[in-house]
């Protein structure tokens, strides 16, 4: 089973997504990545950020858990603490890496629902939390299932 964490960062009204070209598909997905061994979703989250997206981060706290068939997703309310987003890893951006085109874009949240976000409940439950709750989301994790 793959277990992840991922980030949520909201700034003037859009949230950092990254998009993807892979394998002839594109869509976007939440930055983030897998928990190495003897690491925490916490430190994981913070990880993933500096490499993926070149910032360092304070976890404001943790919102969601999304269960899928084969994968557990950890999701983290985040705020940028320093850095420039997409000056992570070079490597992260290279068009040849095996994993495809990667490519941080804040995305207006009103457009969320227009794009080929992977993972549909999760995009579906944050968009009511933003809605009841503002940016600062709900105070409850939330168990979300993605089957």
């Amino acid at each position: 089973m793959r277990v992840s964490s991922r980030c949520i960062l909201i700034e003037n009204h859009k949230v950092l997504l990254i998009y993807r070209e892979r394998d002839g598909e594109k869509y976007y997905v939440f930055p983030g990545g897998g928990i190495e061994d003897n690491e925490t979703k916490e430190d994981c989250t913070s990880r993933e950020c500096k490499e993926e997206l070149g910032i360092d981060i304070n976890i404001k706290k943790y919102v969601y858990e999304v269960k899928g068939k084969d994968f557990i997703q950890h999701f983290f309310l985040i705020e940028r603490k320093s850095g420039e987003v997409g000056t992570g890893n070079p490597e992260e951006y290279d068009v040849n890496r095996v994993g495809g085109v990667q490519i941080p874009k804040f995305i207006n949240i009103s457009e969320l629902s227009k794009l080929d976000i992977v993972s549909p409940p999760i995009v579906k439950q944050f968009l009511e939390d933003f809605d009841n709750y503002g940016i600062e989301l709900d105070n409850k994790v939330k168990t979300i299932n993605d089957y």
